[in-house]
């Protein structure tokens, strides 16, 4: 077993030596980064479609991608037809296994939706929130101050936090399932217990891990709302790096724990 500085010098050196790699990368940020919110920003069913098909097309060339990575983790050479035959292979199960995600997060928020709605209610909520917006910025801030916030908007807080506790939690334990599907050929149902388990017995690296992965992120972000070109670019510059090399990271993770021989990678079969 690798520890994460193993982990993560081997990610590089794989990336650096395999330009092809970084390429679906650009192609699945283009996809869900660019072309799915400017589909939901216009509210259209047309656009909404638009937004829909971009977001499985990017679910799709996961499967693809995590294709060529197995081949170059596996001692082989990866080709653009290696990416073709994963998407072919696996686009059912990475589809699947991402519409079940989407469906508990959002059936999550439904049920603490309810229970704050039955045990709260809603109107304390935008009694408050309503003329919040309306103040200056100088009075919002000051409106923020814990002891201004009245008790039932805390209540609702409180459950928005445990509800970003879940997912944040969620995405821990299934932070290897797409990696799963594709290198060891699983469904999305074995692939999210393989993922679990795997989090769980690597817990120390996935913490470490993650942390570097949100810390970049962060970042990125930061760096592309400065509104700077220059800082912009670099802010894009550093996203479009951190989704490849940690994407790859869960993948050599998960070929750390399964070896699999390079032989046994052909999809084509």
């Amino acid at each position: 077993m690798r520890n994460t500085q193993q982990i993560l010098s081997h990610t590089r050196e794989l990336l650096r030596q395999t330009p092809i790699l970084w390429l679906p990368g650009f192609a699945v940020i283009l996809l869900q980064d660019a072309l799915f919110p400017l589909g939901l920003q216009h509210g259209r069913l047309p656009h909404l479609m638009g937004a829909l098909a971009a977001a499985v097309a990017a679910t799709m060339l996961l499967a693809g991608w995590y294709a060529l990575m197995a081949r170059v983790l596996r001692g082989g050479v990866a080709t653009f037809r290696d990416f073709i035959d994963g998407i072919n292979a696996r686009w059912m199960t990475m589809v699947a296994g991402t519409c079940v995600y989407w469906l508990l997060i959002g059936s999550l928020a439904a049920i603490i939706f309810w229970y704050g709605q039955r045990s709260i209610g809603l109107d304390p909520l935008l009694a408050w929130f309503k003329p919040l917006l309306e103040l200056p910025t100088a009075q919002q801030q000051a409106a923020l101050e814990p002891s201004r916030i009245p008790r039932a908007v805390i209540e609702w807080m409180n459950l928005a936090a445990i509800w970003v506790s879940l997912v944040v939690a969620l995405n821990a334990l299934l932070v290897f399932w797409a990696p799963l599907a594709i290198l060891q050929g699983q469904r999305w149902t074995a692939a999210w217990l393989g993922s679990a388990g795997l989090c769980l017995r690597r817990l120390g690296q996935v913490i470490a891990i993650g942390t570097l992965h949100i810390g970049s992120l962060l970042f990125a972000r930061i760096l592309m709302a400065s509104f700077q070109p220059l800082t912009v670019m670099a802010g894009v510059a550093l996203y479009m790096f951190s989704l490849t090399y940690f994407t790859m990271v869960y993948a050599t993770v998960v070929e750390d724990e399964w070896p699999v021989d390079a032989k046994q990678t052909d999809l084509r079969a």
